[in-house]
This record gives structure tokens, C-alpha cells and sequence, in this order.
């Protein structure tokens, strides 16, 4: 496979950019694919005998909230080496990059929710029978303040014009 960026080449500010290959992102689109698999089929699985409550997660349900917490670390290395070269990135698109790292925290914060829901048998974390205020800060509420920052920056984004490539024809 080969990198997004094609070697390792010196910009003109003088700073060596360091290409991310195409495989890393597919496999954390596999990953993701995987834990969302794992999940789905989790509802399935008939509760163990002797389990403490018909309410508490199960080991795919487990997996799968490693699997994506896995993903999340990857993501953020992947975030971070793109931070290391932010002095190459036009400045509206580092916007972008300030994005990222303000939601960060709000989904950091629905990430612990999902592994105490998951790991955790307080029955308070439980999304089925839990605290709800806790279900709501922590869950909903951080998603929302996420995903509403994303798209406050991606609408104030001005629209980049690509250039025309198609071949002018004289009519």
C-alpha cells in the first residue's frame, strides 16, 4: 500500500512531512466495522447462569467497547501526528484540528460512560435500568456538545473551490 503522502519530502517551510499510510485507516474502518458487528450480535447472547443480573454486559458486548476504545487510542495517535504537523496546514483547515481537540474531552467523556456501562456492574451505569441523569450527562449530553460544535465549524467552513480539470472545448 502506499502513503497518503507519496515520500517523505521536505515542505518549504523546511519541515519533514511524515506520510500516514491508506492501511491504517483501513484498519480502523475494519475495527470499527468489527465492534459494530460484535455489538449488534451481543443482544443475542442468552445471560450466563448464575449472572447477578439478566442486566449486565456480556463478554461480546465487552469486546466490543474494548474494540472501540482501541479505535478511539488509534485515532488519537492518528490525530496527533497530524497536530506535530499543523504548521503545513492551511490555516481555515486547522480549524479543523481545533475541532478535534475541543470535542475530544465530551467524547473522552461518552467513551469512560460506555466502559463503565460495560465493565462496570454498578447497575447505576446500566442503560437499561441505570440512573438516568447519569445516562444523560454522560452520554447524551457529551454527544450533543460534540456533535454541535462539529457541525458549527463544518457549516462556518468557507466552501473550497476545486479547479476545473475537464479539457475546455471550443463550441
Amino acid at each position: 500500500m502506499q502513503p497518503v503522502s507519496v515520500s517523505n519530502t521536505w515542505n518549504s517551510n523546511g519541515h519533514l512531512q511524515r506520510p500516514i499510510h491508506k492501511i491504517y485507516f483501513i484498519l480502523l474502518f475494519v475495527a470499527s466495522l468489527t465492534g459494530i458487528g460484535i455489538a449488534s450480535g451481543s443482544a443475542s447472547v442468552p445471560v450466563p447462569p448464575g449472572s447477578p443480573s439478566p442486566f449486565i454486559s456480556n463478554y461480546l458486548t465487552k469486546t466490543a467497547v474494548a474494540i472501540f476504545t482501541a479505535e478511539y487510542v488509534a485515532t488519537g495517535v492518528v490525530f496527533l501526528a497530524i497536530f506535530v504537523q499543523r504548521i503545513d496546514i492551511p490555516s481555515l483547515e486547522k480549524r479543523l484540528l481545533v475541532c478535534v481537540a475541543v470535542c475530544a474531552p465530551f467524547v473522552i467523556v461518552r467513551l469512560v460512560y460506555g466502559l463503565l456501562a460495560a465493565f462496570s456492574e454498578d447497575l447505576k451505569f446500566n442503560l437499561l435500568i441505570g440512573n438516568t441523569t447519569i445516562y444523560f450527562i454522560l452520554s447524551v449530553l457529551a454527544e450533543i456538545i460534540a456533535v454541535g460544535i462539529s457541525v458549527v465549524v463544518g457549516l462556518s467552513l468557507p466552501k473550497t473551490l476545486e479547479p476545473d480539470t475537464r479539457k475546455q472545448t471550443g463550441a
